[in-house]
């Protein structure tokens, strides 16, 4: 493979999402750094599944909650490729449910750890290698992005969830701190806000019933798929994204725009979810 082909890493990427991210990346031209903390079987089967199409990739097995993995997580991607071009923050723990006065200290440092620790240091180690050899600002337009992956729940509330949320809305500010701190070294910063994705831990947890019920609930009339979240993310490193700084997108088919006290209603004469 030439040295010159651009490398993302993406975290958490033995998930459905994180698979269906690394796919859409390799789809666009992408070598990808496979990043998991658990599931090896399943980084291995994503890698065999992309070398068959000829793309060059390589897992890397690191628990980001363990002080120093993010740097040395970076470090191996640069020793293996070369480079790094693309960073995906993926990874995260969502332990469902767990009432404030079900958790602990030790429950709530692992889960910021993993949620917002490990993006920052991430990003610090990686902007560590890419503005290394530039003098200033004005001379280091190096083309170089950070997708986090967030959630909606950092913008709207779900009873026992406070401590992932509060994760989730801590990742959306940095995502908007850092594309303003790195925007003039060329580095974009931004962020995808997925709503509900049918990826088989949320599948495993709801019933066929239950997940019809949610998906009459929003406007689109359908659940998301892990591939309307990895074509966003493809778009935002690509150059129709170029232009793009410290946003946030919400892929969630219009459900957090509507009043959720009223039940969605089509109007009279149009086709409902066509």
């Amino acid at each position: 493979m030439c040295c010159e082909q651009p490398v993302a890493l993406v975290t958490g990427a033995s998930g459905g999402l994180g698979q269906a991210i690394c796919r859409g990346l390799a789809e666009s031209g992408y070598r990808i750094a496979i990043h998991y903390a658990h599931d090896a079987d399943s980084a291995k089967r994503l890698a065999q599944e992309l070398q068959r199409d000829d793309v060059e990739t390589s897992c890397f097995e690191w628990d980001l909650s363990v002080t120093g993995s993010a740097e040395q997580l970076i470090h191996q991607t640069l020793d293996t490729f070369g480079r790094l071009d693309v960073l995906v923050n993926n990874a995260a723990w969502d332990p469902g449910a767990n009432p404030l006065l079900q958790t602990d200290e030790a429950f709530i440092d692992r889960l910021m750890a993993i949620n917002v620790r490990a993006p920052l240091m991430l990003v610090r180690a990686a902007c560590a290698h890419w503005l290394e050899n530039h003098e200033s600002p004005t001379q280091s337009h190096t083309g170089k992005t950070v997708i986090n992956i967030s959630s909606i729940q950092a913008r709207f509330s779900l009873a026992g969830h406070s401590a992932y949320a509060a994760s989730k809305g801590a990742l959306d500010a940095m995502t908007r701190q850092l594309a303003v701190e790195l925007g003039p070294y060329g580095i974009r910063v931004n962020g995808v806000s997925p709503g509900f994705v049918e990826i088989p831990r949320t599948v495993a947890m709801r019933s066929q019933e239950q997940r019809d019920r949610i998906a009459d609930r929003i406007p689109l009339g359908r659940l998301g798929q892990p591939e309307d979240v990895s074509r966003i993310v493809a778009m935002l490193c690509s150059d129709a994204g170029q232009y793009i700084n410290g946003q946030v997108i919400v892929v969630d088919g219009g459900s957090t725009c509507q009043l959720p006290t009223h039940e969605h209603i089509c109007p009279k004469g149009i086709a409902q979810h066509a």
